[in-house]
């Protein structure tokens, strides 16, 4: 069974500047949705789990929250356990951290990162688009 911790054991923790991972697995909608994250979280999408779990410190302690601290955060935190890591899941998530007035920073807006190509831009107009098409 995971075991979990509460906001006042993981204040503990950040003050005693542990070896501490903390990571943000809301799902990518909920992480979308709500432009916050408790400070030094990483996210992580717990549907990529398989892709990131190798990346992360075997040697800290981590601790997983999502938005209410239920079955996502609990999930991770299991699956974690069960490669070896050192986890829990924090109780109440990111909805009790902020409710409990404990410092939390914006999560940047993210920007388009794509670009088009002149030769993709030339591919299209060959395949007969037009440029208000483009």
């Amino acid at each position: 069974m995971t075991r979990s911790i509460n906001i006042k054991e993981l204040n503990e923790l950040l003050e005693k500047k542990s070896a501490l991972t903390l990571i943000d697995v809301r799902r990518k909608t909920d992480y979308n949705a709500s432009p916050q994250k408790i400070i030094t979280a990483t996210w992580h999408d717990p549907e990529e789990i398989d892709t990131w779990i190798k990346q992360l410190p075997v040697d800290n302690f981590t601790v997983a929250y999502c938005v209410k601290g239920g079955a996502v955060s609990q999930s991770v935190a299991d699956r974690l356990q069960q490669s070896g890591l050192k986890s829990v899941f924090l109780e109440g998530g990111l909805n009790a951290w902020i409710e409990n007035r404990q410092p939390i920073e914006n999560i940047p807006a993210s920007k388009n990162e794509y670009s088009i190509q002149e030769t993709d831009i030339a591919l299209l107009r060959k395949a007969g688009l037009c440029d208000e098409d483009i």
